[in-house]
């Protein structure tokens, strides 16, 4: 079959605004020509995109396979329109970063801002997402350069080291174990456990931190009360925050809620989530990409450093 770029956008704008009658008032189109459209992409690409439900257009798991797909080829497009505007200095040329939630957080806003302060007269864009959409993202060049967890032996880009985290409690300052020197798994016994769920956001491919640590508590045979499973370790330090129960999350997010009178203490199960910067194998390291990353490795140095001298069982 041969795409229509029409019936696409049509589709893409249903996706993203809920309704056809939206999607027509977002495209200046009518209702009855987004119908249409919807109708002959459907009958073109003999699959199902939708079903209707009380008046409502329901996307099936096709639909949303598919507007995935369109928005990581718009995410491509946009990136290459940006770049051709460079070329002809209609606008500042731009360096596009793919980053996974916790580093965007606080860490990131400070290399960003360290680096524009040398480099004014260019612009960042970063996207936040899992892993493995952020490899494919550096790897299409989509973005120049992203943070994740380690990918395996993928070939289409190249990874680097970039800081170890320790695995932290995050607890209230009034928890009854604050002023304690460490954390032992037998102290999680009978306290709720705020942990990360099963989603790829900290997914390494090489292996599986929650796993390694189900097996420390089950081997120390540790019932925690009840779990809380999030999707983010700063969702987790909120709701350490609201008293909730005891946090296992990496230092950094730890670092950035002591800001909320939280405390965090070092856990006896040695764990380090790496993170690693990735950047494509192919091509030369623009000058941009290199400052960038002069002020990336010296922020990462400081991180560190801070980390070490917080704790001498992280020496």
């Amino acid at each position: 079959m041969k795409l229509n770029i029409k019936q696409i956008e049509v589709f893409a704008a249903v996706m993203e605004h809920g309704s056809t009658t939206t999607a027509a008032l977002h495209l200046r189109i009518s209702q009855p020509s987004v119908s249409k459209h919807l109708k002959l992409l459907e009958a073109s690409s003999g699959v199902n995109l939708f079903v209707r439900n009380n008046n409502r257009l329901v996307p099936t798991p096709e639909a949303r396979a598919l507007y995935e797909e369109i928005k990581r080829t718009y995410v491509g497009v946009s990136h290459l329109e940006n770049f051709v505007k460079n070329l002809s200095g209609e606008v500042k040329y731009e360096l596009g970063i793919g980053s996974m939630p916790m580093l965007s957080y606080k860490w990131l806003p400070q290399v960003v801002t360290g680096f524009l302060r040398e480099y004014d007269h260019y612009s960042v864009s970063i996207l936040i997402s899992t892993t493995q959409a952020i490899g494919t993202l550096v790897a299409s060049g989509r973005v120049d350069l992203g943070f994740c967890m380690e990918m395996g032996d993928n070939i289409s880009v190249k990874q680097e080291l970039l800081m170890r985290l320790p695995l932290v409690c995050v607890l209230p300052p009034s928890h009854k174990m604050a002023e304690k020197p460490m954390i032992s798994s037998g102290d999680l016994n009978g306290e709720t456990l705020i942990t990360l769920t099963q989603t790829d956001d900290w997914k390494s491919e090489k292996e599986d931190w929650r796993m390694a640590v189900n097996n420390k508590l089950e081997a120390d045979k540790v019932k925690p009360r009840n779990i809380i499973r999030v999707s983010t370790s700063h969702d987790a330090c909120e709701y350490v925050n609201c008293g909730s129960g005891i946090a296992l999350v990496p230092v950094l997010a730890a670092m950035d809620h002591e800001r909320n009178g939280l405390k965090w203490l070092p856990f006896d199960f040695n764990y380090k989530f790496d993170i690693f910067l990735v950047m494509p194998k192919t091509g030369s390291e623009t000058a941009l990409v290199s400052g960038f990353l002069d002020e990336l490795r010296m922020e990462a140095g400081k991180l560190d450093d801070e980390i070490r001298s917080r704790h001498p069982a992280f020496n």
